[in-house]
């Protein structure tokens, strides 16, 4: 009579058991009755709409429990309570009855028991991902994978034509082939230099600049910016060559000019603050060797020189051209580096380039050209010596 009674009840629970969500979330949480629990097992076996709904049920209590339980107690909690916890079903888990009583049914898919992958700090990036990637079908994974594989490319293609651009150029030195890598050079091992150098040389091929060394600056700001001011008006056909807005090292110096072949009574004169301290005549067109017995250049100082000459019986002056000589510890450290550099066309060229010697550095240049004729490198080295940064 008993078991009439429940299986009566039991039917008429099971008709109003569809879409009923609270009764639904009452046997997801296991606090239905028997007569509930038998009628919402059975609805389900056939209702894939309802059973969808325990296990979302089931899923959420299962993260909220997860939740709750990562959060601080409070500080007042009363034995009751603590009991309470201690004996409330595990929400990590479905009903074991539910579970046994689907098991049974060949029909009914077994729900799954939905755990919380919670914890303090929530999922990991990593989990995350994998996650998202899992629910992707077999041709969204295909196209994702197509897409990171193109995307990886490209990126790794825009790195090697911009920042990895000097790690391709190799250019055929006095000493052996010079490589880049990472913005610095690697020469030879006759070759040296410090690492410091290394990376200006480095700087100085993929920018075409090359800053003055701070032992020069002085010196040069008074032959660039005076020089400068000076000028070349072109009014003239006498020219000086070299030297010319540059510094030049404490030793033999030769003046170089261009002039008409109908030029006559060519004169060089090389003056100190506006005072002249030797004039001379040229043996041969266009050049004139400075006697250091008669004239002994101090280092640090700033000289200027023209030319003049007879052009159809008028005298004629060149534009006056300005130099200086290198202070003695800049000439001591270029010393130094020079034997650091061995015989390397590039290093030479890198550290005339810095102390402004630009007449050695044209040399070196000249070196290289003869070896690298078709190198972009070599343009990039006259840009730093002609038109690089000046104060």
């Amino acid at each position: 009579m008993v078991k009439g009674r429940i299986q009566s009840e039991t039917q008429r629970v099971a008709n109003s058991v569809h879409d009923n969500d609270t009764l639904l979330r009452r046997y997801a949480q296991s606090t239905a009755s028997p007569e509930e629990t038998l009628a919402v097992e059975a609805h389900i076996g056939s209702c894939q709409s309802c059973a969808r709904r325990v296990r979302a049920i089931a899923y959420l209590r299962a993260h909220l429990d997860g939740v709750m339980a990562a959060w601080p107690a409070a500080p007042n909690v009363s034995a009751t309570t603590a009991q309470e916890s201690e004996v409330r079903p595990a929400a990590t888990e479905l009903p074991s009855n539910l579970e046994r009583e689907t098991a049974s049914k060949p029909s009914v898919d077994k729900l799954p028991q939905h755990r919380s992958t919670l914890s303090a700090d929530g999922p990991g990036p990593l989990a995350s991902v994998f996650g998202w990637i899992s629910r992707l079908t077999q041709y969204q994974r295909l196209g994702f994978a197509v897409t990171v594989v193109f995307v990886g490319f490209f990126v790794w293609a825009l790195l090697q034509s911009s920042g990895g651009r000097a790690n391709d150029l190799v250019l055929n030195d006095t000493t052996g082939p010079v490589q880049w890598s990472e913005g610095a050079v690697r020469f030879s091992k006759r070759v040296i230099l410090p690492s410091d150098w290394l990376e200006r040389i480095g700087s100085m091929v993929n920018n075409g600049s090359m800053e003055p060394m701070p032992t020069v600056r002085s010196e040069w700001e008074n032959v660039e910016l005076q020089g400068a001011k000076l000028g070349l008006n072109g009014a003239s056909t006498i020219q000086p060559v070299s030297p010319r807005s540059t510094l030049i090292r404490p030793g033999e110096l030769r003046f170089l000019w261009t002039a008409p072949t109908n030029a006559a009574g060519i004169r060089v004169v090389l003056a100190e603050n506006g005072k002249i301290i030797w004039e001379g005549e040229p043996s041969r067109p266009g050049e004139l060797d400075l006697p250091g017995s008669q004239v002994q250049l101090q280092p640090g100082r700033t000289y200027s020189w023209q030319v003049e000459g007879r052009l159809n019986n008028e005298l004629t002056l060149s534009d006056p051209a300005r130099f200086a000589v290198l202070p003695a510890e800049a000439w001591a450290e270029v010393s130094r580096l020079e034997s650091a550099a061995g015989d390397s066309a590039l290093a030479r060229f890198a550290i005339y380039a810095a102390f402004r010697l630009e007449g050695d550095a044209r040399i070196e240049l000249e070196r290289l050209r003869q070896l690298n004729p078709d190198s972009p490198v070599l343009s990039r080295l006259d840009a730093a010596l002609s038109h690089g940064p000046k104060p």
